[in-house]
C-alpha cells in the first residue's frame, strides 16, 4: 500500500478541492433540469425510488460544503421562500450532480498512480460519490413540484426549511 496509496489520497483530495472551485464557477443558467443527464428517469418515479434506500434518514447527515463555505448557496432555505429561490436550488442540484459525476471519473486516475490497488481506491471513491448523486436526484423533482405550485409572485414564509420539502406540500 504505502506511498502509492498516499499519492492517491493526495490526488483525490486535490480533485475534491478543485471540483468545488470549478463547481462554484459554473454558470447555473447552463444547467437545464429538463434535459439529460439531469432530467428525471421514469423509474425514479419523482424521487420516490430513492426512498427504498431510506434516503430521508441519512441525507442530511452527510457532510455539506455549503455549511463550511459560507459563499456557497445554502442547501437550507431560510426565511421567505419564493419560486426563484426554489428554481435556484434546482439548478444547484444539477451542478452538484455534475461535480460528483466528474469526481467519479477523475477517481479512476488512481489506476495510474497506484497500479496494484488503484482500482480498489477508485471503486471506493466512486461508491462514496453515489449518495450525493442520489440526494440531488431525490431532491430535484420535489423542489420542482413546489416551485411549479408557486406563482411568480408567491412567497412562502417559513422558519429554516430543509431542502427536503414535506410530502404534504408536494403531493
Amino acid at each position: 500500500m504505502g506511498r502509492n496509496f498516499i499519492n492517491c489520497v493526495i490526488y483525490l483530495s486535490f480533485c475534491g478541492i478543485l471540483s468545488n472551485v470549478i463547481g462554484e464557477m459554473l454558470p447555473r443558467t447552463k444547467f437545464n433540469s429538463e434535459k439529460q443527464p439531469y432530467a428525471p428517469r421514469k423509474w425514479e418515479n419523482g424521487g420516490e425510488y430513492y426512498e427504498r434506500f431510506n434516503i430521508r434518514q441519512w441525507k442530511d447527515k452527510l457532510p455539506d460544503m455549503s455549511k463550511i463555505k459560507r459563499k456557497m448557496t445554502p442547501k437550507r432555505l431560510k426565511g421567505k421562500v419564493n419560486r426563484y429561490s426554489l428554481e435556484r436550488l434546482v439548478q444547484e442540484t444539477c451542478v452538484a450532480e455534475r461535480v460528483h459525476r466528474a469526481l467519479i471519473t477523475v477517481g479512476f486516475g488512481c489506476l495510474w498512480i497506484y497500479p496494484d490497488g488503484g482500482m480498489f481506491v477508485a471503486i471506493i471513491w466512486s461508491i462514496g460519490q453515489l449518495p450525493y448523486i442520489m440526494i440531488q436526484r431525490y431532491n430535484r423533482p420535489r423542489l420542482k413540484r413546489v416551485a411549479q405550485r408557486l406563482g411568480s409572485n408567491d412567497i412562502v414564509s417559513n422558519k429554516t426549511t430543509s431542502i427536503q420539502v414535506s410530502r404534504k406540500n408536494i403531493d
